[in-house]
């Protein structure tokens, strides 16, 4: 299953949408309830003739909008701006609309500001709005996120829910603010009682996740559960998939797939619908598209169709014939039966990982200990028993050998002597001697165990 979405922007406010926030007070002021009930563009515009900066404000307001006289953004610029040069601050306020869409004069962002401004600073809430919005997008001025969080701050302690949402939103960010997740709590829920759902959404997320509080899942539904009713996608989306999985709420597997259908018609990504779409059976398929059917009228305000489902949602398999159940049954069998085959050998591969684990922390157990031993063998080296006697062994050889070789180093002498003895004889006439025959063969035995000693020493000098 897919994880909720996270995403978070600051409210950035379009210049149209702007002017629709304001349109309620776009040019009556605090004591409009007066002005509202001056039906007659006469009377204002008398009014307006004796300086009154509220008809003023509210003849202006007439001639932008075409209602009772002709449309003139011209007019409605001289109107606002004899009502602003005597001090009303809605008339500031509108003079900034109208500079900042290009009406009734070239559009310029800058002395939209420096209006808003006026008006912002005589405690007019859209105006304040307007400053803190345009400081933090760098619309007209300087970016500067210190002073578009004092500006949303004053517009929000005067109940503006936008500005209590940017505000929130600094407070979270750490945006020209001190990061702080608690305060930002605070704010959401200020927007989020005014139906706010971009607040409620954020709230939510904060709650989901146990950041500025303690983890509330419930908490977290409920404030998804009011978003998703205005038909924000992100809240449907992560509402739908915290009751596929059961979190906060007890899992409705047919409801999940309502909101997350109705999340995908609103621009969400299909991944989360389609998931639980392969898990409804042939039956709940039918639940399924009566439950989006039923919804969708729902959020529309309009009553569903009375016994309909209506057509199949996307990502769900449409209800069969009468004649295919027996197929789709089967094909529901042969789907369950391969997901009980997959959950057992899920099981048996955890086991096998269980198992796996325990040899591998025997085996570690016995490195460290081998470890040891070689460690504490490096310090107090300890010749083996067998060993020792192996080493006497080869020493008593060697000093027979090297005994065998001294003995043969003094014949070998001893016959050199006699060879030089021998050649010294040879010089001299022969003399028959019964004994050269014997000698001869004492020299050549002589020479033979040279040469076996000589063998000898060799293999003594490998060894």
């Amino acid at each position: 299953m897919p994880k909720p979405v996270g995403r978070r922007s600051l409210q950035v406010i379009s210049s149209k949408n702007r002017a629709l926030l304001a349109a309620a007070l776009i040019a009556l002021g605090p004591s409009s309830t007066g002005l509202r009930a001056q039906t007659e563009v006469g009377t204002l515009r008398a009014r307006a003739e004796q300086g009154d900066p509220e008809a003023l404000n509210a003849l202006a307001n007439a001639h932008a909008n075409g209602q009772g006289v002709p449309q003139s953004f011209a007019e409605a610029m001289k109107l606002y701006q004899q009502a602003a040069d005597r001090g009303l601050a809605a008339a500031q306020f509108n003079l900034g609309m109208m500079h900042e869409l290009g009406r009734g004069t070239t559009a310029d962002t800058a002395t939209a500001f420096k209006h808003y401004l006026k008006a912002a600073e005589q405690g007019f809430a859209p105006a304040q709005f307007n400053v803190g919005n345009m400081y933090a997008n760098g619309i007209g001025v300087k970016q500067d996120y210190f002073e578009a969080a004092l500006w949303f701050r004053q517009a929000a302690d005067r109940g503006v829910p936008e500005a209590q949402y940017n505000l929130a939103l600094a407070y979270e960010l750490g945006r020209g603010l001190a990061k702080d997740e608690p305060a930002a709590q605070r704010w959401y829920r200020s927007a989020a009682a005014q139906r706010y759902p971009r607040a409620q959404y954020n709230l939510a997320l904060m709650l989901e996740e146990g950041r500025g509080s303690a983890a509330d899942a419930t908490g977290a539904m409920e404030f998804y559960r009011a978003a998703a009713a205005q038909n924000f996608a992100p809240a449907q989306n992560n509402l739908g998939i915290l009751l596929a999985e059961g979190r906060g709420t007890p899992a409705n597997i047919i409801e999940a797939y309502a909101w997350l259908a109705i999340a995908v018609e609103n621009g969400a990504k299909p991944i989360g619908r389609d998931i639980v779409g392969q898990q409804l059976s042939a039956t709940q398929v039918i639940e399924a598209n009566n439950a989006v059917t039923r919804l969708r009228a729902q959020l529309s305000g309009k009553p569903a169709p009375a016994g309909a489902g209506g057509a199949a949602a996307p990502g769900v398999v449409a209800a069969a014939p009468s004649a295919d159940t027996a197929a789709l049954s089967q094909r529901a069998a042969a789907a369950e039966a391969e997901l009980e085959k997959a959950r057992a050998e899920n099981a048996r591969l955890a086991e096998t990982a269980r198992t796996l684990g325990s040899e591998k922390a025997t085996l570690e157990q016995r490195v460290a200990t081998a470890t040891a031993a070689v460690e504490k063998a490096r310090a107090e080296p300890v010749v083996n028993p067998q060993t020792a006697q192996q080493l006497a062994a080869a020493k008593r050889e060697s000093d027979e050998l090297s005994a065998r070789l001294a003995a043969a180093a003094g014949d070998l002498e001893k016959l050199r002597q006699e060879n030089a003895r021998l050649v010294a004889a040879a010089a001299k006439p022969p003399t028959p001697a019964p004994a050269d025959a014997a000698r001869r063969t004492e020299v050549e035995q002589l020479t033979r165990e040279a040469v076996t000693l000589r063998t000898e020493n060799a293999e003594v000098k490998k060894r």
